[in-house]
């Protein structure tokens, strides 16, 4: 499986140092023209060259990362679950569960527990995306390029009046064109995840350290102290408000 893996990248490699940079430096962001109208401003020889194999490199390990942090990629169906999870666990009024329970050691217990699988799992996920956004922004520039090239040869072959070439770069500049647009929707979409579930995962750990803390005095003078904690609490749940996803 990795040898296929590592072949298939070398493809990819050798693909990549054939591709044209975009003149310009696109930005990623919902709503934003991801590509430009195209201009006689390609880098060209060793210097698209040496960037080319640049892009490629990153790519490549990029691509093995991914094929090495988990035998399965993360879905978006259980990234979801994951973060929803964890803000499940950030509102859950666990000082109220102590006091209507039996054993509050137990009860406090299994909670620090449940806090801890979710931050790990979540933190598995963060770490995936982190690796896959820069990707992804890789593979839409390459979409970019490739478009950018089409266009060039598509007047190009108007002015010599050759219209089987001219339909075919046609074609090729619209395939490209809807690839650098698949490409910013996946990178949008992922970055927003992203950006949530770190910020209800920071929230969750510092819930988590503050309970793991002052556990004994939690278990043993619950009613003395479970106004200090509570306030501390409330500041933590008040993160959640400052945040506007």
């Amino acid at each position: 499986m990795k040898k296929n893996i590592y072949t298939l990248l070398s493809i990819f490699a050798t693909i990549a140092s054939t591709c044209t940079i975009p003149a310009h430096g696109q930005t990623v962001g919902v709503g934003e023209v991801i590509y430009s109208s195209p201009q006689n401003e390609s880098l060209t020889g060793e210097v698209q060259q040496k960037t080319s194999y640049m892009i490629s490199i990153q790519a490549i390990h990029q691509h093995l990362f991914l094929a090495n942090i988990s035998q399965e990629i993360p879905q978006q169906g259980s990234l979801l679950l994951h973060l929803k999870t964890v803000d499940l666990l950030v509102q859950t009024d666990i000082l109220q569960d102590m006091e209507v329970s039996t054993d509050k050691q137990d009860t406090l217990q299994k909670y620090l527990q449940e806090c801890e699988k979710a931050i790990n799992e979540s933190q598995i996920d963060i770490s995936y995306l982190e690796q896959t956004l820069p990707l992804l922004k890789i593979d839409m520039n390459t979409c970019i390029s490739n478009k950018n090239a089409a266009d060039t040869q598509y007047f190009k072959s108007i002015n010599r009046y050759d219209s089987q070439e001219s339909d075919l770069v046609l074609q090729q500049s619209i395939a490209n064109d809807r690839c650098a647009s698949e490409k910013r929707i996946q990178y949008n979409a992922k970055s927003y995840l992203l950006s949530k579930l770190s910020f209800y995962t920071s929230t969750l750990q510092a819930k988590q350290k503050l309970l793991s803390d002052e556990q004994d005095m939690i278990i043993n003078h619950l009613e003395s102290i479970k106004t200090d904690i509570l306030q501390k609490l409330t500041d933590i749940n008040a993160m959640l408000q400052s945040y506007t996803f």
